[in-house]
C-alpha cells in the first residue's frame, strides 16, 4: 500500500511516521538497501511489516522449492541406492 500524505490515514493505523522502502520490497535487506531513490514509495510501519513479513514468506517458499527441484536432479545411486 502506497501513502498519499506524511502520514497513514488508513483505518486503525497508527498517525507514524512513514518509512521509505522500494516497492515491491526485495527480498534481501542487501537489495532494499540499493534501491535507487526513483523506487522508494512512503510506507507506514503496520503496512511495511506486513509487507516485510509477506516477501519472507515468499522468499522462504522460492528457498524450499528450488531445494526440492536440487534434490530431485541429484543421481538416484549418488549415495549407493541405486542398485
Amino acid at each position: 500500500m502506497e501513502h498519499p500524505g506524511l502520514k497513514c490515514r488508513a483505518d486503525g493505523t497508527p498517525k507514524e511516521p512513514l518509512i521509505a522502502a522500494p516497492y515491491p520490497l526485495p527480498f534481501t535487506e542487501h537489495e532494499t538497501a540499493a534501491a535507487p531513490v526513483e523506487a522508494l514509495r512512503p510506507w507506514c510501519a503496520p503496512c511495511w511489516r506486513e509487507a516485510k513479513k509477506r516477501t519472507k514468506e515468499a522468499a522462504a517458499e522460492l528457498r524450499r522449492q528450488q531445494l526440492r527441484e536440487a534434490q530431485t536432479a541429484l543421481p538416484m545411486d549418488l549415495f549407493g541406492g541405486g542398485r
